[in-house]
This record gives C-alpha cells, sequence and structure tokens, in this order.
C-alpha cells in the first residue's frame, strides 16, 4: 500500500565537460557518456525509474553553467507570494496572543491553515486550469487574506481567514511546481529547482528582516506590505502567463 505502482520516467543526459580533453581515464567526453550511463542503470536496477534510451538532449557546457529556461518570471512570481507570508510566520502567533486568544485556540487557527492546505493539495490532480492561473488565483487570493488580516478581524473571521491558506500557500506551490514541470527543459530540472529555492529563501528572508521592521513601527499593519508583495507577484504572474500558456501549447 502506499507504493510505486509503476518507475517514473527520467531523463539522464549525457555529463558535458568544458573542452574534450585526454586523461588518464579517457577523452572527457567519453567518460561524460559513461557516467550518464552508470547513473542510468543504477536506476533503472533500482526498480524505482525508468531512464529515457533515446530523445534526451545533449547538454552543451554553458548550459549547466548558466541555464536559460523560461522560468525566472514564475519563479519571481512565487517568490514574492511565499515571501508575502513572512509576517503571518513571525508574528502572527504573538498578535493573536496579545489580543487575549488562547493556547488552545491559536492552535486551532494553525490547524485551519494547515488542514486547507492538505484540502487543496489532495484535490489539485482534478484541477484543470492552467498552472499560471493557479498561481495567480494563490497570489491574489494571499493579497485579499493579508488585507483581512490587517483590519484585525474577529475571531470568526480570523478563522475563515486561515483557511485561505490553501490558496496563498497551497495554490502558489502547487501551480508553480507545475509551471516548473511544463517549462523547465529535463536536463536542468535539478537546477530550476534549485534556484526556485533559492530565490523563495533570499525574498523570504529579507521579508522578515522588513516585515520585523514594520511590525515594530506599525503593529499589524506590516499586513498592508505583505498585500503588496503577494499583489506584486500576481502582477507578474500575469504578464508572464500569455506566454508560458503559449508555448506549452507550441510544444505539447
Amino acid at each position: 500500500v502506499g507504493g510505486v505502482s509503476a518507475p517514473l520516467g527520467i531523463a539522464i543526459p549525457v555529463m558535458p565537460t568544458a573542452e574534450v580533453a585526454n586523461t588518464a581515464a579517457g577523452r572527457t567526453d567519453v567518460l561524460g557518456q559513461q557516467l550518464a550511463q552508470i547513473v542510468s542503470n543504477d536506476l533503472r536496477n533500482s526498480g524505482l525509474f525508468k531512464p529515457l534510451d533515446a530523445g534526451v538532449k545533449s547538454v552543451a557546457y554553458p548550459e549547466v553553467t548558466a541555464p536559460t529556461f523560461d522560468y525566472w518570471g514564475p519563479a519571481g512570481a512565487s517568490a514574492l507570494v511565499q515571501g508575502s507570508h513572512a509576517a503571518y510566520y513571525s508574528f502572527a502567533s504573538i498578535t493573536w496572543q496579545n489580543a487575549g486568544l488562547g493556547g488552545l485556540t491559536i492552535a486551532a487557527l494553525w490547524s485551519l491553515g494547515v488542514i486547507a492546505e492538505i484540502a487543496v493539495f489532495a484535490l489539485s490532480p482534478r484541477f484543470t486550469v492552467s498552472p499560471a492561473i493557479i498561481v495567480a488565483i494563490g497570489a491574489a487570493g494571499a493579497a485579499l487574506r493579508w488585507l483581512i488580516t490587517a483590519q484585525e478581524p474577529p475571531l470568526a473571521v480570523l478563522a475563515a481567514v486561515q483557511l485561505m491558506h490553501g490558496l496563498s500557500f497551497g495554490m502558489t506551490y502547487i501551480g508553480t511546481i507545475g509551471l516548473l514541470a511544463r517549462s523547465v527543459p529535463h536536463h536542468v530540472l535539478a537546477s530550476a529547482q534549485g534556484y526556485l529555492a533559492a530565490s523563495v529563501g533570499i525574498v523570504s528572508g529579507a521579508s522578515m528582516i522588513l516585515s520585523g521592521l514594520i511590525y515594530a513601527r506599525a503593529g499589524q499593519h506590516v499586513y498592508y506590505a505583505m498585500a503588496m508583495m503577494a499583489l506584486t507577484g500576481f502582477v507578474v504572474m500575469i504578464s508572464v502567463r500569455a506566454r508560458l500558456d503559449r508555448a506549452h501549447a507550441i510544444t505539447a
């Protein structure tokens, strides 16, 4: 139960080198082919993966050191939306406690967000709109969520707002991963994932510092800044959506 039902397809390109040279072990281009074959065989023998035997694009060395994939816009949009959660992650519990909420109530509020996130993940295979639209929905949901939160809503409204975590985080994450899978060539997919994680981390870290400075002076109004971040992510995503969907339609 819960095991792998079928091996996952995976592309293993030939390992490139800066230039072809003779070494004690052989020519570097031949060694690159042999290394790729070893990795491919190991993955196939694991039973978890099915390496593609044909149609794998050769990778030039410059593509490894400076990959050219059409993903910077979506990565930036995702980083802005995820970074807009900084004030929430840092100060929500403090704010709720100062408002007189007890520990169990605060725990329940956090749990509502997690439940909403899990529900969105569970329903995501049924989504029929493009990943770009999913990210845009998540960004718009985040902006609305932070605008409402800035008003210091009563508990009943706050509970409903917590369910919007399924939009602000869940939809943004699902759409971003979908865009990565659709827009990034297989041979630079790992690099794209790394750049995405780095961009989200950098923006989130900077946002936490900024939100701390604003919270110290403006308290709950820090969420207006978070709403602006999410709204900026929405604008970025909408601006590149048509191009991404058009590119996918051409290559599909």
